[in-house]
């Protein structure tokens, strides 16, 4: 009994401190007013009249169409100098020789193949790099494909020219 009575006096001192510093609102900091420069809304301002337009039904698609100044674009986007620079890497080779039968290889299947000798690095080794190509990077990314598929050269790279 002399628990609960203790406990019970507790719990009301209790609330007896803390409750109205809840309720009066003075651990409650009011926000300051925060002055807004929101701009004005901008004039409208049109180029063309929208007054002189045909009403609805007026004018056939087919007319407009006439009117429309459209030149002729290449079958394909891609065409040009810049666009045929890619090139798919199908080896590199230390030895001349194995460049050369990576070639023979290629074009016996109908691929246009060459090699040429680059210097890795200052004084080094050079090495024989095969590729496949010229061509777009779409084209070169269809034959990349074929050579893994067809011939099995795993390792191959298209890059740019």
């Amino acid at each position: 009994m002399k628990q609960r009575l203790v406990g019970a006096v507790t719990l009301v001192s209790l609330g007896v401190i803390f409750l109205p510093m809840i309720f009066d609102g003075s651990g409650y900091d009011r926000l300051p007013d925060a002055d807004f420069d929101i701009p004005a809304q901008p004039e409208m301002i049109f180029d063309q009249s929208f007054e002189n337009l045909p009403a609805r039904g007026e004018v056939s698609v087919k007319k407009l169409l006439e009117d429309i100044d459209v030149r002729e674009l290449p079958e394909n986007p891609e065409q040009g100098a810049a666009a045929a620079d890619w090139v798919v890497q199908a080896g590199v080779f230390s030895h001349e020789n194995n460049a050369r039968l990576r070639v023979r290889r290629l074009t016996d299947a109908g691929y246009n193949a060459q090699y040429q000798e680059q210097e890795l690095a200052p004084g080094g080794e050079p090495r024989f790099l095969v590729e496949v190509g010229p061509g777009t990077e779409k084209q070169m990314q269809r034959t990349a494909d074929k050579l893994r598929n067809e011939i099995g050269i795993k390792d191959v790279l298209i890059r740019r020219r």
